[in-house]
């Protein structure tokens, strides 16, 4: 099984001007959106995939992971069930991230 994780900002703080647009409508003022601060927060998203197998996606709730929550949130009810139908060639492939 390889797994990763990514972190998404709800709102960016770059202090770049968004523009959102459909095709025809470039650069026209009611189509910019300019962000002055930071408003949200970040989440970090969980999944696995394997040879005919993926897990669903699990959301971290909060944004930090230790190695705890990754045990309690991942390891033990999602990893653990797919290994243990997998049985004894059961690989798991990790990017060795801090937190855990």
């Amino acid at each position: 099984m390889f797994t990763d994780e990514s972190r998404f900002a709800l709102e960016p703080d770059d202090k770049r001007i968004r523009i959102w647009c459909t095709q025809g409508t470039r650069n026209q003022l009611r189509n910019i959106t300019e962000h002055h601060a930071f408003q949200g927060g970040s989440i970090i998203v969980w999944a696995g995939i394997s040879l005919g197998y993926r897990t669903d996606l699990h959301i971290f709730k909060w944004s930090s992971v230790t190695d705890v929550r990754f045990r309690d949130e991942v390891l033990e009810p999602i990893v653990r069930s797919y290994a243990a139908a997998v049985g004894p060639t059961f690989v798991l492939m990790d990017e060795n991230a801090r937190p855990y």
